[in-house]
């Protein structure tokens, strides 16, 4: 409908791909396993416009754990690596030339990292979980890595494994390779931390710095 809101019913139990599309936007699917007897509401899409020469990370998850933080190393920009999180968002019009729109604290997502110009060396982005009322395995968390006007890459959080940092991969932006990582850790990917010294997220007690 308008406001995007979808639904299938009747279906015969199996695996289907749903895709969704606007003008304006790169199209976008999510698969989906039919149960007998199951009723699911947790099969979000989100659409990102085209991007030009740039990258974007696009991350959504379920209802649990309610806040995922997205995170974002950079390769040396004017001799210095910057990290890009919900306490440290970036810009796009000066050092890191990287943003974070918005840090999601209530559940799903999105949250959109995008890098605006491309630095030789590895860029590296993780997910952290800071709140812990769910493990990141049970998150339904999932990673789609744009470039220009297509999807490059995509991730689902490994559904094995421990560690409240998910290490989705690496990227070198000049050159668009990708290494994928997706791998649950409890040590922070280099570069990374869940905060900067001293600082807690504002109206919320969930989670350990």
């Amino acid at each position: 409908d308008e406001s995007g809101a979808y639904q299938f019913s009747s279906m015969r139990p199996g695996s289907y791909t749903a895709v969704a599309s606007k003008e304006g936007f790169i199209s976008q699917w999510v698969y989906l396993a039919v149960v007998g007897g199951v009723t699911r509401t947790d099969f979000d899409i989100t659409l990102s416009r085209p991007l030009g020469e740039g990258y974007r990370f696009v991350l959504t998850w379920g209802e649990t754990p309610v806040d995922l933080d997205s995170h974002l190393v950079t390769p040396l920009i004017e001799g210095l690596a910057y990290e890009v999180r919900w306490n440290n968002r970036g810009s796009l019009d000066a050092p890191p030339y990287a943003n974070l729109d918005v840090d999601d604290q209530v559940s799903y997502g999105p949250e959109t990292v995008t890098i605006a110009a491309n630095y030789d060396g590895t860029y590296r982005y993780a997910v952290y979980a800071w709140s812990t009322d769910a493990l990141l395995s049970q998150s339904q968390a999932r990673v789609v890595l744009y470039s220009g006007d297509q999807i490059l890459r995509q991730w689902s959080v490994p559904g094995a494994g421990t560690g409240r940092w998910w290490y989705v991969c690496d990227l070198n932006a000049v050159t668009a390779a990708v290494q994928s990582v997706n791998s649950l850790q409890d040590d922070p990917p280099s570069g990374m931390s869940p905060s900067l010294v001293g600082a807690t997220k504002p109206g919320t007690v969930r989670g350990t710095r």
